[in-house]
């Protein structure tokens, strides 16, 4: 439920407006009740399982999140979950002075002492909810039951589908609020079964994936039979699929959600660098290589992910030399490549960056980073796919001086498409969803901080 940034854009200049992002949806078919999570933050940050086990007054339950002071969700034995959507501004609250204040985190008492949302219902029903004015919770049970709770309102559906994000469900002046992760959800929802694959697909869909703000970690809930499938950093091609009832019987946990997941090397590269430099970043890798395969995932994406962090710090000769070693080792990679060919073009190599893109185009003639960073005659296509509940997007950069009526994209066959002629030079550019959001381009790896804020780079041959 963490933050990411929208922009309002003024007569001469813009307003930054923080906001909050993160994507909770539930569907019953009477067979199944699930229940999908995408949260969101920096992707930096470490994230925990809490597990606590029943006792003879408690019931059993898992949190999720960032800090076991205030978890993001959790679900317990009896198949009850929550989860938290962040709003944008607090929400007035009334108190009532026959009430007393709950002044803590109440819904860890929720976990502990509830079976069903009645029975939820009525436990925040006994308290001042003084510090739920910023939130809005969705709470669900295995009967397919589910509520939606602030301080100062609750919510009860009756539909079989439900999306919450991140506005004020009460608030009139949201009654058509265009959010482009909500509405994508429900156009999924309405065209796919009941299943832990298409839920999955919707988490792919509605994640975030900014420099500075991304969908950290996801799960797909199965409250009939207390299951958790979880994902992290929206890498939704590996999971780890968590019996709740089996985790609780091993006792009481603190679990980092990355120890769960098969261990990839780039930590340990990542960690070397920052401390030794890339020289020894680049020995322990061959070194690992060499010695030990079998403790480590290998795949080009390791040094990858690290090339372009390193690019995006202006570190671009250490993310050169990284990415010539990564080639070396996935010489037939169109990844690899391209990635290394980006390096080459950033940093004013353009012949080197022309004879990898040349290679590419032979492979791949519609590779994205073609059109962006490739030769060609000034022509440059933006592409965006999927985003189905999206009702425009506006293209806007340096090139345009961020007017976001200047060029629109046109959406053709499940894709957004806005094509124009941009002179030669070094460009920032963002995407605006719905006169509402403005998010970086998610196909491009390449950013530039021109400001504040992280944008998408461009460079026109």
């Amino acid at each position: 439920m963490k933050r990411t940034i929208i922009f309002l854009i003024g007569v001469l200049s813009l307003n930054l407006i923080p906001a909050f992002s993160c994507t909770i949806f539930i569907a019953n078919d009477g067979k199944h009740i699930l229940v999908g999570n995408n949260e969101d933050y920096s992707p930096l940050k470490r994230t925990f399982l809490w597990v606590r086990p029943a006792t003879q007054q408690k019931k059993g339950y898992v949190f999720w999140g960032f800090e076991e002071k205030y978890p993001e969700g959790g679900m317990n034995d009896q198949g009850l979950f929550y989860d938290a959507a962040a709003l944008p501004q607090e929400v007035n609250m009334v108190k009532n002075p026959i009430k007393p204040d709950f002044e803590g985190y109440i819904l860890e008492k929720i976990l502990q002492e509830c079976s069903t949302v009645k029975e939820a219902l009525a436990l925040f029903n006994r308290y001042n909810l003084t510090w739920q004015q910023k939130a809005q919770i969705m709470i669900a049970d295995r009967t397919g039951d589910y509520a939606i709770v602030n301080a100062s309102y609750t919510i009860h559906p009756s539909d079989k589908k439900y999306v919450l994000t991140n506005y004020n469900l009460q608030d009139a002046k949201n009654a058509d609020f265009k959010c482009w992760r909500r509405k994508t959800a429900y156009h999924m929802l309405n065209n796919s079964p009941v299943t832990v694959g298409d839920f999955t697909k919707i988490l792919d869909a509605t994640a975030q994936r900014e420099t500075d703000n991304s969908t950290v970690y996801s799960q797909v809930c199965d409250l009939k039979n207390k299951t958790i499938y979880l994902y992290q950093r929206h890498d939704y091609t590996v999971s780890k699929k968590i019996d709740l009832l089996q985790l609780l019987k091993k006792g009481r946990q603190n679990i980092e959600i990355k120890a769960l997941f098969p261990k990839t090397v780039f930590d340990q590269i990542k960690n070397t660098y920052e401390k030794e430099g890339i020289s020894a970043a680049i020995k322990s890798y061959q070194q690992q290589r060499k010695s030990n395969q079998a403790a480590y995932q290998f795949t080009e994406k390791d040094l990858e992910t690290l090339g372009y962090q390193l690019i995006d710090s202006n570190r671009i000769t250490d993310a050169e030399k990284l990415l010539e070693t990564n080639l070396s080792y996935y010489p037939n990679s169109e990844r690899a490549k391209v990635a290394l060919a980006n390096a080459y073009i950033r940093s004013g190599k353009k012949e080197k960056a022309n004879q990898l893109y040349q290679l590419i185009k032979e492979v791949n003639p519609s590779n994205y980073y073609l059109n962006l960073f490739g030769p060609k005659q000034n022509m440059v296509t933006f592409s965006i796919k999927g985003m189905q509940g999206a009702e425009t997007i506006a293209l806007a950069g340096t090139f345009n001086n961020y007017d976001p009526k200047a060029n629109l994209f046109v959406k053709k066959d499940g894709e957004w498409i806005c094509t124009l002629h941009i002179p030669s030079g070094k460009y920032a550019y963002k995407l605006y969803v719905d006169n509402t959001y403005w998010i970086q381009d998610p196909a491009n790896q390449m950013h530039i901080k021109p400001n504040e804020w992280w944008d998408s780079y461009l460079q026109v041959q």
